[in-house]
């Protein structure tokens, strides 16, 4: 039965910690990314799903058939701040989106 402290009380967070910045990853092989009117869908069959802005949506699509990259290295390329991609890519990896591994170039 609920009482008033169950109604009062937020359940705990469940934070994702950012990935590592020189960690490479690779993009699943059968990832669907969708545009849509928000931003995107990030999707697998087998695998979570996660919503992202056209940036990120973009970055997704050039990085798709590489062999890997890493969160410093997408910063660099793509010119966007590494905090906030290592967080992205943990959301994409807690999805099983992305997988850690690879090969360097």
């Amino acid at each position: 039965m609920t009482c008033e402290a169950d109604v009062l009380t937020t359940p705990d967070e469940i934070s994702l910690l950012p990935v590592e910045a020189d960690v490479l990853f690779q993009i699943i092989p059968n990832v669907i990314l969708r545009e849509e009117s928000f931003g995107a869908t990030v999707a697998a069959t087998e695998a979570g799903t996660v919503y992202v802005d056209k940036e990120t949506l973009s970055i997704l699509k050039a990085l798709r058939g590489r062999d890997s990259f890493t969160a410093n290295g997408v910063a660099t390329e793509f010119q966007v701040q590494v905090e906030p991609t290592r967080e992205v890519l943990a959301r994409l990896e807690s999805q099983h989106l992305i997988k850690k591994g690879g090969m360097l170039r």
